[in-house]
């Protein structure tokens, strides 16, 4: 992201390759790109934030049909929704407490910004992404900001922006707030389709990330803790792990389990799913991990 963004404006033709190349990544694994959009990092937020929306964008455009240069936008979209914080004060951002009526009124501005952004571009900068920068906190009802649209005035690329950066926000640690659980951010886009979230894509983005994303941390059944390594398409409820704790969640020594191979741990118990856990649950972290290079097999680009 930092060749995109200079001196708080972009370049639009960096941003371009960047989404391209990922889009490239995303038809030759998609597991891996997964995997990328959980090197989450609470002081690099809204870097990283911008690149997992892009990834999570190119996800659901590809469910919803895109190919090409509308897959592309949509892509570009995600990258560049969030342009107008390069305004926001750092203090802001990464402000740990409650947000003053007047902080929360600048952070507000930001879509405004990002617009203002995009618009004085030295390129040409495609409506689409113009829009998902200015539009991407309306919700389907009017409850949203700035202008509090409802459902026929908000585009189609910046409904599928919306969805994408409500996940990956209540997936991230923040300054101000911790990391929840794919599941409870899946739970709040299902409560909300139709309301807020188109509902015909937020059934899709689930079905496209499935149960347990690539890189997701799981608690199984005899209390040990693993990362999700990858999916099998045809058993997706049976992901390849990779065990890092033991049941006291003490880092332990790496092991590859294969939920379809209907392994056993060491006291003769089948390995199964207790439940998910939010990112970097008990200390562990998923950065730390990938770049030892475990995920080298699974992840290549």
């Amino acid at each position: 992201m930092g060749d995109v963004i200079r001196n708080k404006s972009i370049d639009i033709q960096e941003a371009r390759a960047v989404v391209n190349e990922c889009i490239g990544s995303v038809s030759r694994n998609p597991d891996a790109m997964m995997l990328l959009s959980q090197l989450k990092n609470k002081d690099e937020y809204t870097s990283q934030h911008s690149l997992n929306v892009c990834l999570y964008s190119l996800m659901l455009g590809r469910r919803m049909g895109l190919t090409g240069h509308e897959l592309e936008t949509a892509g570009l979209c995600g990258m560049l929704h969030d342009m107008g914080k390069l305004r926001t004060p750092i203090e802001i951002l990464n402000k740990p407490g409650k947000l003053t009526d007047e902080e929360f009124q600048a952070i507000k501005m930001h879509p405004t910004h990002g617009r203002e952004i995009l618009l004085s571009s030295d390129k040409a900068v495609d409506q689409e992404v113009v829009e998902a920068a200015y539009m991407h906190h309306e919700r389907l009802r009017g409850g949203g900001y700035p202008e509090g649209l409802t459902e026929v005035n908000i585009p189609f690329h910046t409904r599928i922006v919306t969805i994408a950066d409500v996940y990956d926000a209540i997936t991230s640690a923040r300054v101000y707030d911790g990391s929840r659980s794919h599941l409870e951010a899946t739970r709040i886009l299902t409560e909300n389709r139709g309301k807020d979230f188109d509902e015909d894509m937020v059934i899709r983005f689930i079905a496209g990330l499935g149960l347990y994303p690539p890189g997701s941390f799981l608690e199984m059944t005899n209390g040990e803790v693993a990362i999700v390594l990858e999916n099998h398409a045809t058993s997706r409820l049976m992901p390849k792990l990779l065990r890092i704790m033991d049941a006291d969640k003490a880092l332990t020594e790496e092991r590859i389990i294969d939920l379809a191979d209907e392994p056993r741990d060491e006291a003769g118990q089948r390995y199964a799913v207790a439940s998910v856990l939010p990112h970097e649950a008990y200390g562990a972290s998923f950065k730390s991990y990938y770049q030892r290079g475990l995920f080298a097999n699974i992840s290549h680009l």
